[in-house]
């Protein structure tokens, strides 16, 4: 009797078809991960142009020594270093990222460097917020609310420290606490005119306000390609929610007209620095003239006549900013004098 075989598993014989699933497989992976990374050269070239802008802020800060640039460079040689590591352990795409972040780093070290920076740069970025603030304390009187006074309040707070921060040798301190207070003060704005009626009533004043913020800001057409860029882009929203009023899409019309002034507070903060003094020159004349216009169609009127007063006081106060070279609050003087000319029906 012959012995019983133990019975064997049968095995299937694989599928072509599989194999080459799976190498299709492969070959997609290694595609993607292939596309992800950037051509060996233009890393190269991102180094090349980092390393550059490093020896560029290393020249201008031997000859005019700025703390904050300092900072900026010493973290565009951090970001740099960290790139060239990335490099060497094969991760091209980290590389390219981390070396474009040390270039930024290092032009905006150039930047404050040369002297259009350093603490002119600084003095001109807080000058800019307290004329925002200045503009928009007395619409938060419109919409009385707990909340928006307290947002404000916290933004002239931090303004405040702002200016200690610089007096006390903490630029970089005094650069990111005046920025958030533009932020605070904007939030602010929006939190009061929340609480202020139904959206029929509210989006016509909320434009009108973005108006006049932007009106104020108009500076910013001349402040460099990321400042005017981002206040394009502020006008166009802005256009957008008065169409959106105009079709009495009132929600819709109050979104586009609050991110418009989100855009607004991005143009000023990348364009913190000094005006051309002309620009300003020019816009203190056009006021002058204004002025005289209304004292003109004043008449007799006895309140049109202490409005103009009123006026020609500020105008007087924007001629002597200007004449120090004070261009901000300068420029807060003359739009202060139109928004007198405007409450008179002048």
């Amino acid at each position: 009797m012959r012995p019983l075989r133990e019975e064997q598993p049968t095995r299937r014989r694989p599928s072509p078809w599989a194999g080459l699933a799976l190498a299709l497989l492969l070959l997609g992976a290694l595609a993607s991960v292939a596309e992800a990374q950037p051509p060996r050269g233009d890393v190269v070239t991102a180094f090349d142009r980092t390393d550059q802008a490093i020896a560029r802020a290393e020249a201008l800060l031997i000859a005019t020594p700025n703390q904050l640039a300092l900072e900026y460079l010493d973290q565009a040689k951090q970001f740099q270093a960290r790139a060239r590591s990335a490099y060497a352990a094969g991760f091209g795409q980290d590389a390219f990222r981390l070396t474009n972040v040390a270039r930024r780093r290092a032009l905006a070290a150039v930047q404050l460097a040369q002297p259009a920076g350093s603490e002119a740069f600084l003095q001109f970025a807080m000058q800019r917020t307290e004329a925002l603030l200045d503009r928009i304390g007395p619409f938060l009187g419109d919409c009385p609310n707990p909340q928006a006074e307290q947002l404000f309040n916290a933004a002239v707070d931090l303004e405040r420290q702002a200016r200690g921060a610089l007096a006390s040798g903490r630029p970089r301190v005094a650069l990111a606490m005046t920025t958030d207070a533009r932020g605070g003060a904007t939030r602010a704005l929006r939190v009061a005119e929340a609480s202020c009626g139904e959206a029929a009533d509210r989006a016509p004043r909320a434009v009108q306000r973005t108006d006049q913020l932007l009106e104020d800001a108009a500076w910013l057409r001349e402040a460099g390609n990321k400042g005017a860029r981002a206040y394009d882009g502020a006008l166009q929203a802005q256009a957008h929610a008065k169409h959106e009023l105009g079709q009495s899409h009132f929600s819709q019309a109050i979104s586009a007209t609050l991110a418009a002034r989100d855009q607004l507070v991005r143009a000023l903060a990348r364009s913190d620095r000094p005006l051309g003094r002309d620009a300003v020159a020019e816009a203190v004349r056009a006021s002058g003239v204004r002025l005289e216009q209304a004292r003109q169609a004043a008449g007799a009127d006895g309140a049109k006549r202490d409005a103009v007063e009123r006026a020609a006081d500020r105008q007087r106060r924007a001629q002597d900013l200007l004449a120090r070279g004070q261009l901000a609050p300068c420029l807060a003087e003359v739009h202060a004098v139109r928004a007198i000319l405007e409450s008179a029906g002048l």
